[in-house]
């Protein structure tokens, strides 16, 4: 037989049944529920129903809890909600990185002694267009994988990671599960593809446009490429750092279980 040494109740201890274990919060459910019998006599019958009723108690409470944070999910489930998230390194991949990338390769292109051809055949946007064509499909895929997903860290916190979530009208900054994060990840990718693919379009039905326009104007158009090629860079180099960052979490991060649980199991005895 098995004692909780803590678990005190009528001012007497409870014997539990052999080799029982609690969580600290089955302990804390427990403990009350024997509060609540210890009028009458608490029989091993009863302190048997009460360690399985205090097992059920938190069981449907963590459901409850999921169940409504991706009830959230849906509602905060627009494309740019990966922007909201707040956490460790990920200004690397959606932002600083990018935008570094991106200088350093418009630098190299205005290094170069005839550049690129920025716009028409066999150029950046017409490579780029199929890319950017391609990956929404790809991006889709993956964000239906997640969901289905079992296992793994899916359904537990991220450490020190946030979002804004908005719902009924009131906007708070929560704590985010990995399954929640990769769900905003993928549909932004899935958003950025679309822009990216959008602005390969309209730069090349554009260009006609503004050769015209700026015809008169010494290097206007030169610059006005620059321009071009740098936000289609930092576009492009945000597709990629975000695309290695899903890649890490599905193909490795969902698959170890290196986070404890926040109430661990412990002997009773």
């Amino acid at each position: 037989m098995g004692h909780a040494g803590a678990i005190i109740s009528g001012g007497k201890k409870i014997t539990l049944p052999a080799g029982t274990t609690f969580t600290a919060t089955e302990r804390k459910v427990f403990t009350e529920l024997c509060d609540e019998f210890s009028k009458t006599e608490l029989t091993a019958h009863k302190i048997r129903l009460l360690v399985m009723l205090a097992r059920d108690l938190v069981a449907v409470n963590r459901e409850q809890v999921l169940l409504s944070r991706e009830g959230v999910v849906l509602i905060n489930s627009h494309g740019n909600a990966y922007l909201t998230v707040q956490g460790p390194s990920l200004g690397l991949y959606r932002v600083w990185g990018p935008f570094c990338l991106g200088t350093l390769t418009v630098l190299m292109v205005w290094l170069l002694p005839a550049g690129i051809n920025s716009v028409g055949a066999d150029s950046l946007s017409s490579f780029l267009v199929q890319l950017f064509a391609t990956l929404p499909g790809f991006y889709i895929a993956a964000l239906a994988a997640t969901v289905a997903f079992q296992g793994g860290d899916l359904d537990k916190d991220m450490p020190d990671t946030t979002a804004v979530i908005t719902a009924n009208n009131d906007t708070s900054q929560v704590e985010i599960t990995f399954r929640v994060f990769l769900c905003y990840l993928f549909s932004y990718l899935t958003a950025l593809s679309l822009v990216g693919f959008g602005i390969c379009v309209v730069g090349s039905l554009l260009v006609p446009s503004v050769e015209s326009i700026f015809a008169g104007v010494k290097h206007a158009y030169e610059w006005i490429e620059l321009g071009y090629v740098f936000i289609l860079c930092v576009v492009t180099y945000g597709v990629i750092l975000c695309t290695i960052q899903g890649l890490y979490f599905l193909a490795e991060r969902v698959h170890q279980n290196l986070i404890d649980e926040p109430d661990d199991q412990s002997p009773t005895a």
